[in-house]
């Protein structure tokens, strides 16, 4: 160890720290690049300066002027060794994480760091990975010996064995704040980083907004408060699991399918309708819960939830509208042009439209477009216009109902309303012949035509499902 420290390089003082390379610093930058999928830079630049600053703060060696990872070598070095031991890739230009990464965090403290001491111990690779990068001239010799000691210094260094459970505190009423302290397992770390925001004290803001979105939405009740659970070392209350569940019911809140906007609860778009800037980019009402929307809408409407603390879902083949000049199509993205008007030739179906069908302009896009493009927008459209013809004529006219419900049934439901209690209900869905138990949440009753439905949040589904109430064949009280 003393030979070790006496034969280090003297480095000026913007020069490397000690220890400023570990395995909790390479997982941030992990956990930052799989929650944000930064782009890379055309013209062989790297990240944009936001994702740097934002980089260089999550591993505690901010520059708030940082325009260029050149001016960084410390964070250069960072991923320099992840895209060289192949953990981090650049897929579709994105900087995404490589299937080995998920095993390199679930890897001892040793083991992870004898895996990144034997590939800086590989010139080839190492000089390879650098000049693709085009960083030859900030990462020399003398920083890369110095990279190689301090990952050597660490392999003889036992990692600390006491591990500080996490602390989870309300720090608003609709906002949790939990510690990070430096002790987690790097996986545990990893994913608790994609639950919420990350504070510049090293904390982490959890609020409905980032626990409805991707991809903390993706990992399910069950797995995020698992998660939360096994930080803090004890059970989640019973008042924070009740809004753990509430917050991950906003992710189907508001949703968008090409032009069609769906809402949870026809106050939601009441709500919209009564907003004076949104409201003229509103082209059509076509039931209580849906309506055709300008592109234009879906930046200002995504602005506008966020501020609510709702995130907007819409599907992420297809890129976001920026209003391009419709006599300028060189600004447009095709492939949105293309199933934009794919859905106007379809909405003749059920609307008189005020100008002749784009059949021509339709057919000349297509010719630009691979043909795997092509037939993926089609099924796409094709869902899309499926699903407004199911809203507009009514999926369940084709199942009528062959009994009432029993007025016991309307209690039951409505007393679990009132109290905020759980239900157990059997259920036949249409179509299938068994019957399956649902532990669900009862949200609110809805009566169509002659036909009564339950919306209820499913922890089956771990989603919000709407049940028919004929088709409810026993009932239950919850726990």
């Amino acid at each position: 160890m003393t030979q070790i420290k006496r034969s280090l390089p003297v480095y000026k003082q913007d020069s490397f720290p000690y220890y400023t390379l570990t395995p909790r610093t390479l997982t941030l930058c992990l956990a930052y690049c799989h929650q944000n999928q930064p782009p890379q830079l055309p013209r062989g630049r790297f990240l944009a300066p936001s994702h740097l600053r934002a980089l260089a703060g999550w591993i505690d060696q901010p520059k708030p002027n940082l325009l260029t990872v050149r001016r960084h070598p410390i964070l250069a070095s960072h991923f320099t060794l992840l895209f060289a031991a192949d953990l981090l890739a650049f897929t579709s230009r994105h900087l995404v994480l490589s299937p080995q990464a998920t095993d390199w965090l679930k890897l001892p403290h040793q083991a992870q760091i004898d895996r990144l001491y034997q590939t800086i111990q590989q010139p080839e690779i190492w000089r390879k990975t650098v000049s693709s990068l085009g960083w030859s001239d900030i990462l020399t010799l003398d920083k890369v010996a110095y990279l190689e000691q301090m990952l050597a210094r660490q392999r003889y260094t036992p990692p600390a064995t006491a591990v500080t459970a996490a602390r989870l505190a309300i720090s608003a009423p609709d906002a949790w704040k939990l510690t990070l302290p430096d002790g987690l397992p790097t996986w545990l770390l990893f994913d608790l980083l994609q639950l919420g925001q990350r504070l510049p004290d090293g904390g982490l803001r959890l609020a409905p907004l980032s626990i409805a979105s991707h991809p903390a939405y993706h990992y399910g009740y069950d797995h995020i408060r698992w998660l939360l659970e096994t930080a803090i070392q004890t059970p989640l209350p019973a008042a924070q699991r009740r809004q753990l569940r509430s917050w991950l019911r906003r992710a189907h809140a508001y949703r968008i399918h090409g032009p069609l906007l769906s809402t949870a609860h026809p106050q939601q778009l009441q709500n919209i309708w009564q907003n004076r800037r949104l409201r003229p980019y509103i082209l059509e009402q076509i039931s209580p819960r849906h309506a055709l929307i300008d592109p234009p809408l879906i930046p200002k409407l995504r602005r506008w939830l966020a501020r609510q603390g709702y995130p907007l879902n819409q599907p992420p083949t297809l890129s976001e509208p920026s209003h391009p000049n419709p006599t300028n199509l060189g600004d447009l993205d095709l492939p949105t042009h293309w199933f934009s008007l794919r859905l106007l030739l379809g909405l003749q179906k059920y609307l008189r439209l005020p100008h002749p069908a784009p059949t021509a302009q339709l057919y000349s896009l297509e010719q630009t477009l691979p043909p795997d493009t092509v037939a993926e927008l089609e099924r796409q459209a094709q869902h899309t216009l499926q699903q407004l013809d199911d809203v507009i004529r009514g999926r369940d006219a084709f199942f009528p109902a062959y009994q009432s419900p029993a007025p016991q049934l309307f209690n039951a439901i409505k007393e679990a309303i009132i109290a905020n209690s759980t239900l157990h209900i059997a259920y036949r869905a249409a179509g299938l012949c068994e019957v399956r138990w649902h532990e669900i949440e009862p949200l609110r009753l809805e009566t169509r035509a002659a036909l009564t439905y339950l919306h209820a949040y499913s922890y089956r589904a771990q989603a919000n499902r709407t049940f028919r109430l004929d088709r409810i064949t026993a009932i239950k009280k919850g726990k």
